[in-house]
């Protein structure tokens, strides 16, 4: 893909990046809220008693990447 085109798409991501927030957002929350249960299952399988959890995702997430993908035979 040339560098502009690939640079265009890029920037309509980044340009539509609150779009995408709130989902992000609530995939933490979402994801957090697993974590919690699978913590609570271990300490119940453990019989440990007396203690309490809470998961708080600290928001907005990070975003490591962002990636264009090509179709399979794509020339690059």
């Amino acid at each position: 893909m040339p560098h502009d085109i690939g640079a265009h798409q890029i920037q309509k991501i980044l340009d539509g990046f609150g779009n995408l927030e709130p989902h992000l957002e609530e995939m933490a929350r979402e994801r957090g809220a697993e974590l919690l249960d699978e913590h609570r299952r271990v300490r119940t399988a453990a019989q440990m008693k007396g203690i309490s959890y809470r998961i708080e995702p600290k928001l907005p997430p990070d975003i490591l990447g962002i990636y264009v993908f090509l179709p399979a035979g794509a020339q690059q």
